[in-house]
This record gives structure tokens, sequence and C-alpha cells, in this order.
């Protein structure tokens, strides 16, 4: 696994999907490799709002998440993006609880987002960035210079 940096970028329209506009861009840690994914505008929405460091008077969905899982004696303790198929991410959450570390499959939207809220680390595998990776993220370099990266607490 390689540790990433987190960055959020919001992109007015898009040409590469049919649907919403967000792409979470990871950065592998020590390299100049770049991983873009793009998820729903609402995931989006709610990373690039913790990037920002707001908060909204009532909990969101995954400050709820994180609070369940607080109450519930657990941890979130990272989150690794896996595998590529079929042009669809996969994610693992992986959740201390009682000195257990259970394994949650689920979207790298959520994954993300959950991470962020609560300042997990985040890795994906080589593969992903060798297969999917960029060096000079063209469309995203502008942005992601202007953004400042998500930083563990």
């Amino acid at each position: 696994m390689i540790g990433t940096d987190v960055y959020e970028v919001y992109t007015a329209e898009t040409s590469l999907r049919d649907e919403p506009d967000t792409v979470v861009v990871l950065k592998a840690q020590g390299q100049d490799r770049y991983l873009p994914i793009w998820i729903t505008a609402v995931q989006g929405h709610n990373i690039v709002s913790r990037l920002r460091g707001q908060k909204l008077e009532r909990p969101q969905t995954y400050e709820l998440m994180a609070q369940l899982i607080e109450q519930l004696g657990g941890k979130v303790e990272s989150v690794h993006i896996t595998i590529n198929r079929d042009k669809i991410y996969y994610a693992t959450l992986r959740v201390l609880t009682n000195g257990v570390v259970k394994e949650v499959d689920c979207r790298p939207s959520d994954a993300l987002a959950l991470a962020v809220q609560v300042g997990a680390p985040v890795s994906a595998t080589p593969e992903l960035f060798d297969v999917g990776g960029v060096t000079k993220p063209t469309a995203f370099l502008p942005v992601i210079e202007s953004i400042k990266p998500f930083e563990l607490n």
C-alpha cells in the first residue's frame, strides 16, 4: 500500500462522465503520482466541506457515522483503496473494535468521506497508481496546487 494525501477538486462540468462532477485526487506520498477517482457530487460536497474546515450546525451523514462508530467503542483505523475492476474502484474501511480490526467493504467515496471526517490515514495499492495514476495531472494540477491537502489530526 502507498500512503496518500487526499485532495478534492470540484469541476464545473465534465465530459468524462454523464453524471456529477466531483473528482477526488489522491497523491502518493513522496512521489509525483496522482490518482483521480470520480465520485458523485453529494459525497464530494461532504469531503470538500471537511477539507475546508466547514462544520454545519447539525451532523451530516459521515459525521453521524463517525459518532456511531465511536459511541459503539470503535475507531476508524484506516482506509485502503484496493482495486479497480471494470472501471469501478473498491475500498476497505478498517475499524478497530475491542482490540480487533474489522474490515468493511465499501465505496471509495464513502470511505474517503469518513476518513476525512475522523482523520484516518488513506492508502492505495501501487497497482492503482500504475494503471490509473498520472504524473502530470494537467487538468487537475492548477487546482491541486491551490488546495492544501487533507492533514491528519
